[in-house]
C-alpha cells in the first residue's frame, strides 16, 4: 500500500555552483517531464543509465518511475525553482527489507553541479527513514562521475567488478567520514551562494512607496531599470508588502541572485512570508531578510540604515532583529570596532546565522565571529555548522532568553517543550561562547580580537594596594595556567580613548590599575586600565574566550557495530503509536545492544514466589503505582529481598499501602542510579539527555543536554555535565564508578534515537551505575511517525508553514 506523499522530503538545495534548486518526492504527473528529460540526454548518458541504446520511454517505463509507494520503491526529482524544469532523478527499489538497489538520472546540461551527490545524500536519509541499511549499484566501468559520486559520499563502500559490471555497495551507516564529507560539501555549496550577497559587482537599489524612503539613509545607489542583468548584481529592496513579491520575482527572472530586503519589517504575516520566500527561489535567488537593516562588506560597502563601524577588521556579524542589529552597530562604532563583514537578517526567512558561518568559515578574512539570534530555525544545523567554523574562528553568541519556547513576532519558527537550558547546551558542544546580553557579546568578540593567534599571553598587575592585587590575582588563577615564569596567562580589552601612555614602570607603584598584555619578544602593550572590579571582570571574559578554544574534535561518531537496525525497523512496522513499555521495549533496546534488566510483575503472593523462583534471588519488589515508582523513601521499593519471607514481608506492607501491583525484578551490583532520555523535539530534532535520578533532576533540573549524532568526546562530556555527576567519580572517599559503561548506554541510545526519528522518546529510569558495569532496570518508549523537522540531508532553510 503506498505511503502517503512525505512532503518533508521536499528541499530546497545549493548546487556547487552555489545556485538554488528543489528537491521533491516524484509524482505520477512527472511522467512528460521525465521523458523531456531522457530525450534530451546524450547517447552515453543513456547507456550509463540504461546500459544500451535507448530510444523513448515506454508508457510502461515511466509508469514505473512515476508511480511509487514511498517505501520500498521511492523516485526523488530535482527541478528548477519549485514549478521549473525536471533536471534530474534518483530512485531507489527494495531488494529485501534492509537492502535497495539505488541508480540516478542526470541531465547532461546539469552534469558537474554535484546532483548526484544531492540525490544519494536525500534517497539516503529516505531509506534510513523506512529502514535500509544499504544500497547497492550496478555502474558500467566508464561511467566515472556516478563511480566517484559514491567513491566520495563518504560511506563505507564496496566495490566488485562481475561481468564488466561494477557492483557497488554502501553501508548507510552515517559514518564519521560520511558526516564530514556532507559537512563539507553544505559548507563549499551555501558559502557558494553568499557570494552575490557578498561580494557583489555591483548594487542596484528598487525603491517604491513610503516604504522606499529608508533608501535615503544608505549611499546613493544606482536604481534598477526593469533590465536583465549580467555578473554579480546585488538588490537592495524597499517597496511597500503588497508590491515585495512580484518584485522579488522580476529581479529573479533579470538575472539577480540575491536581495537585501529593507521593506516588511512590520509585517508578521506567515502566509505573506512564505509567498515572499517561494517568489524568491522561483528564480533561484536567495534574500535577506525581510526587515533587514542591511549588510557591510569590502565588495558591497556600507549598505545599513544606521551609521556602521569601520571596515576592515577581522569581526563578522550577525544579527537578526533591527534593533539589535542597531544596538551592535552602536556598541561597535563606539568602542571604534572595524569589522570584515556586518549582516542583518530581520525576519530571516532564508539567508540565516548558518549561511553567514558558512560563509565565514571560507572566506580567509575573519578571525572572530558575533551572533545575535533571536529565533533559531534548525538548531541542530546550527550546531554542526557552529562546531565546523569553531574549528578555525573563535565563535561568541547571545540568543534571547525566551528563543526556542517562543517565537519572536515575524519569525515562523517551530518551538521546544524542552528547557532553554538545551540551546546553552547545545552552544558548548558546539565550541561557542555564550553571551548573556548583547554588551557581553561586544565584550566577548573584543577580547577574542584581542587574542593574536600566537601561543602565549601573560598578565602584569600593578596595584595600589596588596588586596587589589589578591583579588585580581585569585580571579585570573582560576582561569588561566601560570605561564613558564610565573606571571599568569590573560588577554584583555582595547585601551579607551586617552589610554594609551608609555611603559607604566613595573618596579614602581602606580596610582591605577594597569593589565597589560605582553609578548616574549616585545616590549610591553598597555592593553586598557580598569578599577578593580572591571580588571576582574575583564580577566573573566578573557578566561572564558581562552576555554571556549575547544581542541578540534577529531573523535568519532559513536557506531555499535553490533546494532541490528532492521531487526528494529520491523518491531518498528509492528508497534501502535503511543506508549511501549515492558518486553517489546526490551526486545526494541536489544536490537541496539542495551540489556534491560527483566522483570515479572505480580498481583498475589503465590504468583510473587512463583516470580522469584524464575528470576533468582535476591530481588528488588517494587509498587506499580506512578507516585511510589521508583521511590525507596516513600516505602515505594523493598530492595534486597533474599527469601521467600522477605518477598511476603515486602509485598504484605505495599498492599498495606494501596499497591495492587507489584513488580520484581532481579538485585543488580550497588551504584549512583541515573536517568538517561533521548526524545525527538520539534525544534532541536534528537535530544539526548544524562541526570542523576532523584531530587537532583526531579527537582533542581540538574540534567545535561546534547544534540545527536554524537561523537565520542560528546559522549564522554556528556555524563560528567550535571552538578551531581561527580558522585560517579568517586567522592568522599567511595570509590569511583564505572563511567565507561555508562558511557557506552548513552552512546547506543544516541545511535539508536538519530536512526529512527519515528521513536519519539527513549527513556531509561533508572540505569544503575556499578563498580563494574551499568544496568538498566526499566525502560520506556513511545512511538510516533511525525516525521522529523531536520535530518542530514543538505538543504536551505525552509518555513515551518510548507
Amino acid at each position: 500500500m503506498p505511503h502517503r506523499y512525505p512532503r518533508h522530503w521536499e528541499a530546497d538545495v545549493v548546487t556547487r555552483d552555489g545556485a538554488t534548486m528543489h528537491v521533491r518526492p516524484i509524482l505520477p504527473s512527472d511522467a512528460d517531464a521525465l521523458q523531456r528529460l531522457h530525450l534530451s540526454q546524450s547517447e552515453q548518458s543513456r547507456v550509463f543509465r540504461f546500459f544500451g541504446a535507448r530510444g523513448a520511454l515506454t508508457a510502461e517505463e515511466l509508469d514505473r518511475f512515476t508511480q511509487v509507494d514511498h517505501r520500498s520503491r521511492v523516485a526523488l526529482v530535482v527541478t528548477e525553482g519549485t514549478s521549473g524544469p525536471l533536471c534530474a532523478m534518483g530512485c531507489y527499489d527494495a531488494v529485501d527489507g534492509a537492502t535497495a538497489e539505488v541508480a540516478f538520472y542526470v541531465g547532461d546540461a546539469h552534469q558537474g553541479r554535484g546532483l548526484g551527490s544531492i540525490l544519494l545524500d536525500h534517497l539516503a536519509a529516505a531509506g534510513r527513514e523506512r529502514g535500509f541499511r544499504r544500497f547497492t549499484a550496478e555502474v558500467l566501468p566508464t561511467n566515472r562521475r556516478m563511480l566517484s559520486v559514491f567513491r566520495e559520499a563518504g560511506y563505507s563502500t564496496t566495490a566488485v567488478v562481475d561481468e564488466g559490471i561494477v557492483e557497488v555497495s554502501l553501508d548507510l551507516t552515517t559514518t564519521t567520514e560520511a558526516w564530514r564529507v556532507m559537512t563539507a560539501r553544505e559548507q563549499y555549496a551555501e558559502s557558494r551562494s553568499m557570494l552575490h550577497l557578498m561580494t557583489p559587482e555591483s548594487v542596484v537599489a528598487v525603491g517604491s512607496g513610503a516604504a522606499g524612503r529608508v533608501l535615503d539613509h544608505l549611499p546613493a545607489l544606482p536604481r534598477w531599470d526593469g533590465a536583465p542583468t549580467g555578473g554579480r548584481v546585488l538588490a537592495v529592496v524597499a517597496v511597500d508588502d503588497d508590491a515585495l513579491a512580484g518584485t522579488v520575482r522580476d529581479l529573479g527572472r533579470a538575472g539577480v541572485r540575491a536581495a537585501v530586503v529593507l521593506s516588511g519589517r512590520d509585517t508578521t504575516d506567515a502566509a505573506w512570508h512564505l509567498a515572499l520566500l517561494k517568489a524568491a527561489r522561483s528564480g533561484g535567488m536567495r534574500i535577506l531578510g525581510p526587515g533587514s537593516l542591511g549588510i557591510a562588506s569590502p565588495a558591497a560597502g556600507i549598505l545599513t540604515a544606521v551609521p556602521a563601524p569601520r571596515l576592515g577588521g577581522e569581526l563578522g556579524v550577525f544579527a537578526q532583529g533591527a534593533r539589535s542589529s542597531a544596538a551592535i552597530l552602536r556598541r561597535l562604532r563606539a568602542r571604534g570596532i572595524p569589522v570584515e563583514g556586518f549582516i542583518s537578517a530581520g525576519h530571516r526567512i532564508d539567508i540565516s546565522g548558518n549561511d553567514a558561518m558558512q560563509w565565514w568559515s571560507g572566506d580567509g578574512s575573519t578571525r572572530v565571529v558575533a551572533l545575535s539570534l533571536d529565533s533559531i530555525g534548525n538548531p541542530r544545523k546550527f550546531a554542526r555548522t557552529a562546531r565546523h567554523l569553531a574549528r578555525t574562528h573563535t565563535v561568541v553568541c547571545h540568543i534571547g532568553s525566551r528563543t526556542g519556547q517562543m517565537a519572536p513576532p515575524g519569525h515562523v519558527v517551530r518551538t521546544s517543550p524542552l528547557p532553554r537550558a538545551v540551546l546553552s547546551d547545545m552552544l558548548r558542544q558546539a565550541g561557542v561562547l555564550e553571551a548573556r546580553d548583547l554588551d557581553e557579546l561586544v565584550d566577548l568578540a573584543q577580547v577574542a580580537l584581542r587574542l593574536p593567534p600566537a601561543p602565549r599571553h601573560r598578565l602584569r598587575l600593578a596595584a595600589t594596594t596588596a588586596a587589589a592585587a589578591d583579588h585580581v590575582r585569585r580571579v585570573a588563577a582560576g582561569r588561566f595556567e601560570c605561564a613558564d615564569d610565573g606571571e599568569v596567562g590573560v588577554a584583555v580589552d582595547l585601551p579607551l580613548p586617552g589610554d594609551e601612555v608609555s611603559d607604566p614602570g613595573w618596579a614602581g607603584s602606580p596610582t591605577t590599575w594597569t593589565l597589560a598584555i605582553l609578548d616574549r619578544d616585545l616590549p610591553p602593550a598597555l592593553a586598557g586600565t580598569f578599577a578593580t572590579d572591571d580588571a576582574a571582570r575583564a580577566i573573566d571574559l578573557a578566561g572564558r574566550v581562552a576555554a571556549g578554544a575547544r581542541p578540534v574534535d577529531d573523535s568519532p561518531l559513536v557506531h555499535a557495530d553490533d546494532a541490528v537496525p532492521g531487526r528494529l525497523a520491523a518491531l518498528l512496522a509492528r508497534a501502535a503509536e503511543g506508549p511501549v513499555d515492558g518486553p517489546l521495549a526490551a526486545e526494541m533496546l536489544a536490537c541496539y545492544g542495551i540489556t534491560v534488566e527483566p522483570t515479572e510483575c505480580a498481583g498475589t503472593e503465590a504468583e510473587a514466589l512463583a516470580a522469584a523462583a524464575r528470576l533468582g534471588w535476591p530481588l528488588a519488589v517494587k509498587a506499580v503505582l506512578p507516585h511510589l515508582r521508583h521511590r525507596v523513601d516513600l516505602g515505594g521499593v523493598h530492595l534486597d529481598v533474599h527469601d521467600a519471607a522477605d518477598l511476603s514481608h515486602a509485598v504484605a506492607e505495599l498492599r498495606d499501602r494501596g499497591v495492587a501491583l507489584v513488580e520484581l525484578q532481579r538485585m543488580v551490583p550497588p551504584g549512583p542510579a541515573c536517568v538517561v532520555t533521548a526524545v525527538e523535539d520539534p525544534l532541536h530534532g534528537p535530544v539526548v539527555s544524562v541526570a542523576l535520578a532523584g531530587d537532583a533532576v526531579e527537582i533542581l533540573g540538574d540534567v545535561a543536554y546534547r544534540i545527536a549524532p554524537l561523537s565520542r568526546r560528546d559522549v564522554s562530556e556528556l555524563v560528567r555535565a550535571p552538578k551531581a555527576a561527580v558522585r560517579l567519580s568517586g567522592h568522599r572517599g567511595v570509590p569511583a564508578f564505572d563511567i565507561a559503561a555508562l558511557e557506552d548506554v548513552v552512546a547506543r541510545v544516541a545511535q539508536l534515537k538519530d536512526d529512527f526519528p519515528a521513536i519519539r522518546r527513549i527513556e531509561l529510569n533508572p540505569v544503575v551505575v556499578a563498580a563494574a558495569g551499568a544496568f538498566p532496570l526499566a525502560a520506556r518508549i513511545e512511538v510516533d511517525d511525525t516525521p522529523r523537522a531536520d535530518g542530514v540531508r543538505r538543504t536551505l532553510p525552509t518555513l515551518p508553514t510548507e
